[in-house]
């Protein structure tokens, strides 16, 4: 079927202009944006990585950083010790406290906390060019017993919580087992 005998669906938003009320803030440059925002005694993190992909790294010479003023720390792959991928399926997850900076009272190094699912909330949205997509959340309410060394615990102390997070939840030993349980099986025909 040739395209100028194709049905019109009258679209909401294509062919349309929207308005923008933040149109002007964003293109004259009066917009500030999380990158924006500075909070007294903030330090910023940079990453160098190499310009060559997959290269083996000899050596990093890091005395030129470590002399620039205000350089508070530089860390290296040798500040770690040898891991030989024991943290390869590790995500570290980090939170912080619903507080203004000098508020927060330190880091604390924690295991996930268990959600209570009755407070997850699932919202339909759109984004700016009217796709939709769902946001995540689990609603704000009182609680007694978060459990002392987690997430949720250091958080509510006005703590930034760091979360290690094995990628892999396979339970290995019972796959195993299960695989050896199934080849010995009499085969069905």
């Amino acid at each position: 079927m040739p395209l100028d005998q194709t049905a019109r669906t009258p679209f909401t938003k294509v062919g349309t202009r929207p308005l923008r009320p933040d149109g002007v803030d964003k293109v004259t440059g009066r917009a500030r944006f999380g990158a924006d925002m500075n909070a007294p005694g903030m330090l910023i993190g940079q990453i160098l990585r190499s310009p060559h992909a997959h290269a083996r790294i000899r050596s990093i010479d890091s005395s030129a950083a470590e002399a620039l003023p205000g350089v508070k720390a530089v860390v290296t792959r040798d500040d770690f010790a040898d891991r030989n991928d024991e943290f390869r399926d590790v995500l570290v997850n980090i939170n912080f406290p619903d507080c203004a900076p000098d508020e927060v009272k330190g880091i604390a190094i924690t295991m996930q906390g268990k959600r209570d699912q009755d407070l997850l909330r699932i919202d339909a949205r759109h984004d700016g060019r009217g796709n939709p997509y769902y946001w995540l959340a689990f609603a704000r309410r009182e609680r007694r017993n978060l459990g002392a060394g987690t997430d949720l615990a250091a958080i509510a102390e006005n703590r930034i919580a760091v979360t290690p997070l094995r990628l892999n939840l396979t339970d290995e030993p019972f796959m195993t087992r299960l695989a050896e349980e199934l080849d010995e099986a009499p085969r069905r025909k």
